[in-house]
């Protein structure tokens, strides 16, 4: 499988409103008077079962380092959330979230996905990635 880097993500994305995404839906839960988020970034994601997710946006990823290089990779992330979840779920955060972001890292009990590339900036651009591919945990999303 092949991953494509691209030099950079754009600061700022202009992101799409989620206004029909389920996605989105715990979003609008916080909000009064139906007042939608303004746009936000899904990663969508498959893992081995039920239980914890984490989800790390980060500068630099290097996927061959050892397990501790990793760890510490992840450490250093510019955002980082976590939730209990079934196999099939999202993560949906605003677009803000992912500036100077080139990598997703995406991790349960058994393995780590990301997605990076023009798979990460279409992402970011129009608020889901290219053809709704999930990243599968223990794999990564490619071109």
């Amino acid at each position: 499988m092949m991953v494509v880097l691209l030099a950079s993500v754009p600061a700022m994305a202009a992101g799409r409103a989620c206004v029909n995404s389920d996605a989105c839906n715990v979003l609008r839960s916080g909000h009064t008077r139906g007042r939608t988020p303004v746009a936000c970034v899904s990663i969508p994601f498959v893992k081995a079962g039920y239980g914890q997710v984490a989800m790390f946006i980060l500068r630099e990823f290097n996927p061959r380092d050892t397990p501790q290089g990793i760890q510490e990779q992840l450490s250093h992330a510019l955002f980082k959330d976590s939730k209990i979840t079934g196999p099939r779920d999202d993560f949906c955060r605003h677009p803000a979230k992912f500036a100077g972001a080139k990598w997703v890292v995406i991790c349960d009990e058994k393995g780590i996905g990301w997605i990076t590339g023009a798979s990460l900036v279409q992402a970011v651009r129009t608020g889901k990635p290219p053809g709704g591919k999930r990243v599968l945990v223990g794999t990564h999303v490619h071109e």
